[in-house]
């Protein structure tokens, strides 16, 4: 195994565990606007409401981010005759992707980065979100 192959599998594993951190980030900004709109009506400031919805769908983008990430470097990793297989459960989910949208499974470019960070930026604004309701 070279150590480019090695690299792109580590990569595409830890993208394919990352995307899990997006459900706790949108059911925990989903939380957070729930709270927004009961101090709303409690004659609280309506902004953070607004604030709130970014968090939450910054959670469900960061998982999305990563899915996209993960599948298209899975696309990549199978495309260049690697020595080691494609671990079975993300085979079996590259399998699935193709088999529902081949096309638009084949067009996805990964962004490792913007994947990478965006879970950090949800949960620093559903934090800022905390700090602002809870104040």
């Amino acid at each position: 195994m070279t150590s480019e192959t090695a690299l792109s599998l580590s990569q595409l594993q830890r993208h394919a565990r990352l995307r899990w951190a997006g459900p706790p980030l949108l059911v925990s900004g989903l939380a957070l606007v729930g709270l927004c709109i009961a101090s709303y009506l409690q004659g609280g400031s309506g902004y953070p409401f607004f604030i709130g919805l970014l968090g939450m769908g910054l959670g469900l983008g960061s998982f999305g981010a990563n899915h996209e990430t993960a599948m298209a470097l899975a696309l990549q990793y199978t495309n260049h005759d690697a020595e080691t297989p494609l671990p079975e459960n993300i085979a079996k989910e590259l399998k699935e992707e193709l088999d529902r949208d081949s096309e638009a499974t084949q067009n996805l470019q990964p962004f490792p980065k913007t994947a990478m960070v965006l879970p950090l930026i949800a949960l620093s604004v559903q934090g800022l979100t905390a700090w602002i309701v809870f104040g």
